[in-house]
Formats: C-alpha cells, structure tokens, sequence
C-alpha cells in the first residue's frame, strides 16, 4: 500500500471520529436530570444501572419538621434533579392514602394549612414527568405504616390507583429490561396481596421479604428473596440492602462505602440506603455528615453501585450517581421543571440556613 493511499486512509478515519462521534463534554451537555436513562442501553436490566434514589422520599413538607423532614424537594423535583427510585410510605385511613413519616403526616406545600400528601398527589406526580420525559422510569416501593390492613391494603390501592390505568404501570412480577419499563412507574410491592385476586402478571414485584435492619452492625447487609406470588419456592432474585438506620453518620459512612466494596450482582435488587438516626435525632444533621463524603467519593464510569437512597437528595448528588452509568447520546432532550418542582426564594434560602447551621454543627461534633 503506496503511502499517499495510508495516509488518505487515516485522514479519512480521523475526520469520521471528529464529526461523527460525540464526545465526553457533549454528552454531559446533552444529559442531565430530567432524561439520563434516555441515555442508558434499553437492553439493560433495571437492576444492573446505577440510580440515584430517595429514603422517605415524601417528607420535603411535614409536620414535626426538624425531625421529620428527610427531603427539600417535592417528589417532581426530586424527579427533574435525577432520582428513580422513590420509597413510598403511606397510612390507609378512610379510605384513603395519605403519605406519612412514622406520626408525622406529609403535606403537598408549606404552611400550617396545606393539605395533606396522599398517593394520588404523589402518582400524578409521577405520571407528568413521565408524560414529558418518555425515556425514564421511576421504581414506586410501596410501604404501609401506622395501619395494619393486610392484603386489603393493596386491593384497595389498586382499585384506586392501578385500575383502569395499568398502561402507566410495570406490574409483572419479574425484572423488566429499561426499554420494557420506559414510560412507565415500575411497582416494588412491599405489602401483601390476595393470591385469589392477584398474580404475577398483575401485581407488581413482590419486595415482600425488605429487610427491616434494627441492629447497629456497620457490616449488615440483608438478602431477601424475591418469591413468585403463587408459588413460595420459586426464587428468582433478590434484595441485597444495607439499611442499618440505628448508626451514627461516621459508622453510616463505613457501612455505605463498604457495600460498594461488596461483589453486587447485578441480577439483584441492591439498595444503599444512606440514612441514620445516630448522634444528635435531625435527619438533615446526619446527611450533612454523610452526603459530604459521597459528594467526595469518586464515583468511577462503568462501575457498578446498584440503588443510592439518599435524604436531602439534589441535583449534584444524583449527577454523580447517574453519570457512573455507560452512557450513549441521550434520546430525548432535557425538559426544564415545571414551577411545581421548583423551591421558592425563601425555600432556598431556608434550606441554605439549615444546611449551613447543621453543617457547622457536624464538624464541631
């Protein structure tokens, strides 16, 4: 091969590179909260991408605020900053569902007067931002609390939420891949349901074996089965979670970046809960701690670190988190967050006041 011939060749190659492939920069560009699994291969099995989600993810207006609150924002902005995975917890009374914090109930806004959160509230939610952002899903874990209805909490939730809108729902009770759950709100049923009513076809996938962690081991994990509805010896994954709640933010630390060090299999559900009750009982003192060290942990493109349950979630926390996965140009452009998922001025600026106090707070302590 005549050298003139060589060298046109890599000329040709190098020219192909420079205008046809996008680069690092111009994906982050084009990526960002509102629609970073447009960028993510569909062929990926939910479990196997790395997400940003929320603990509590309904507190950002509560009552009993100081020790309540888990989150600044609403469960539209939370969306819009990058999380997907969002755990739900809701009181059956009268009939209807109302998102709660252990005794304190949620609220969709500020003020002494708002009105309570209920699922409805929260579904919709879900359903805008999936209307605007198609190449997203959203993982739903549904929880009980402070009511003891059996499986006619379920029957009712479904006949309120569920029924007659399944097309809005992954309800299989089996790991769906990304581009089988595009779209759609993906339901990880902790509560019980009616084998004569329900199945698996119908019912969501069954997270009926979470673990509830009250020790206060850093070392800790806990791997459930997740069980066909009907039959009780058919295993086909797993929970793998670390919510050892009861530490104190410097021991949470410890046991947060040790699972990471685990081997995860990315045919399980592995959750990396980074909540704790220890040291002074202010959730937004205890994420100061912890949420500075994940802002500082390297994040490495291509690892693998399963589901991060964060409190106090922002945009920088899930960018670090979302931005680990192998991503290709995103499918759909960014959409800007309506006003409903957006603080106010005096929000903010609370917010800043509080972060800043606690902040203080945690290296004093």
């Amino acid at each position: 091969m005549s050298k003139k011939i060589l060298a046109f060749i890599c000329i040709f190659l190098f020219l192909s590179v420079s205008l046809f492939s996008v680069s690092a920069a111009e994906l982050d560009s084009k990526t960002d909260g509102s629609n970073w699994m447009s960028a993510v291969d569909g062929s990926s099995y939910i479990t196997s991408i790395n997400i940003p989600g929320t603990h509590d993810s309904a507190t950002a207006y509560c009552t009993f605020g100081l020790i309540s609150q888990t989150q600044f924002l609403n469960i539209e902005a939370q969306l819009y900053a990058g999380v997907r995975y969002l755990d739900m917890r809701f009181e059956l009374k009268n009939e209807n569902f109302y998102a709660m914090h252990g005794i304190s109930s949620c609220h969709v806004s500020d003020g002494l007067f708002a009105p309570k959160l209920t699922a409805e509230d929260t579904i919709d939610a879900c359903k805008r931002f999936l209307d605007n952002n198609p190449g997203e899903t959203i993982l739903f874990q549904l929880k009980e609390v402070n009511s003891t209805a059996g499986d006619s909490f379920f029957d009712l939730f479904y006949s309120k939420h569920i029924q007659g809108d399944e097309d809005s729902w992954y309800l299989e009770n089996k790991t769906p891949t990304l581009d089988e759950a595009r779209g759609k709100i993906v339901l990880l049923r902790v509560v019980g349901a009616s084998a004569e009513k329900f199945n698996d076809s119908n019912s969501g996938i069954n997270f009926g074996s979470y673990p509830y962690v009250e020790g206060t081991e850093i070392i800790d994990f806990r791997l459930g089965n997740i069980w066909a509805l009907k039959n009780g010896n058919n295993v086909y994954s797993h929970t793998f979670v670390q919510d050892s709640y009861k530490l104190a933010p410097r021991q949470k630390w410890e046991a947060v970046s040790a699972f990471w060090n685990e081997d995860l299999s990315k045919d399980n559900y592995n959750i990396n809960m980074t909540n704790c009750t220890g040291g002074l009982p202010f959730p937004i003192y205890t994420a100061c701690e912890v949420n500075a060290k994940i802002s500082e942990y390297e994040f490495v493109k291509g690892e693998y670190y399963g589901i991060v349950g964060l409190e106090f979630a922002n945009e920088e926390l899930c960018e670090k988190i979302y931005m680990s996965n192998n991503l290709t140009e995103a499918a759909y452009e960014p959409t800007e967050a309506p006003a409903s998922a957006q603080l106010t001025a005096s929000q903010a600026n609370r917010n800043s006041i509080m972060c800043f106090i606690f902040n203080t707070l945690a290296k004093i302590i």
